[in-house]
This record gives structure tokens, sequence and C-alpha cells, in this order.
């Protein structure tokens, strides 16, 4: 009878320790006795936040959105964007003064994420004095494109988003 028990002790070691082993790979929690508890669902979604300057635009993004703000001369009105969203890219094209059309944001490329359409919009607006003092002896305007990411939880840990 003691090897029974002995042979039940072991086998009772030998399956907590797997059970740990597949707790710590796959990072679960487990209890004071040792049994897995089920792990939180994660958002497969990166979010990410940050600005940048470079010459002629700016960036900002949030978790759920993203701004790009662009320089166009201070002749620029809304009749001369051309602006156009899809779930998978952003165009935006000003037709300047000369007639030249200058493409500001390249809608034949690929954006990383997908786009929510009925968050993104663009806003063109005049800089004040307050907001550059730098660039007093040339006036410009600016648009403004509002990104709206499209975030989605997948319904299990094999779907892909």
């Amino acid at each position: 009878m003691t090897g029974s028990v002995r042979n039940a002790n072991t086998t009772t070691r030998l399956l907590r320790f797997l059970l740990l082993l597949v707790a710590v790979i796959r990072l679960d929690t487990i209890d004071a006795f040792g049994v897995v508890l089920p792990r939180a669902p994660r958002s497969h979604t990166e979010l990410y936040s940050g600005t940048g300057i470079a010459k002629g635009y700016k960036w900002q993004e949030e978790a759920f959105e993203i701004d790009v703000t662009v320089k166009v001369p201070q002749e620029t009105r809304a009749k001369n964007v051309q602006f156009k969203a899809t779930t998978r890219s952003i165009d935006l094209k000003v037709t300047l003064p000369n007639g030249e059309v200058q493409t500001l944001l390249d809608g034949s490329r690929a954006l990383k994420g997908r786009v929510s359409l009925d968050g993104t919009f663009w806003v063109i607006s005049d800089v004040t004095q307050d907001e550059d003092m730098m660039n007093l002896a040339s006036p410009y305007r600016e648009i403004t494109v509002t990104v709206e990411k499209m975030i989605r939880t997948p319904k299990d840990d094999f779907e892909v988003v």
C-alpha cells in the first residue's frame, strides 16, 4: 500500500510541476494552492502615442487617432483641397495658386492599420502670430487631417485583427 501512495504522491507532484510549467509558459497566474488562474484577455491591437515635427508638417498620435498638420500657402482655400480617405489610405492634394497640384499625403501608400472613415476629416485654418513666432515673414495656413484608428478586439486568441 505504501508503494501506491508513494506513486500517487509522485504523480500529484509531477502534475503540479507540469501545471506550473504551463502557467509560466502561458504567463498565467497561480494561486496559493497551485491552481492555474485564467489570464485576462489581451488586446491584440497595439496602441501608440507620440508627436513629431518635420519640415513642412507635424503629427501627433494618440491611442485612437492621429493628427497630421501640413503647411499650405496663405491663398489656399477649401475648394483647392482634394481629400480622399479609404480604410487603408489617405490622399491629400492641394492645387497651388499657379495651378500646380501638390501631393501632401500620398494615397497610393498603404497605411499600417485600418482607418475608421466616420472619424476621419480635415480642417483648414489660419496660423496666428501667437502660434508661430518663427514664420512671421511668410504667412501660411495649415491643413490638419484627423485620422481615427479602427480599433477592434478579436473574438478569440486565434482571430487576426
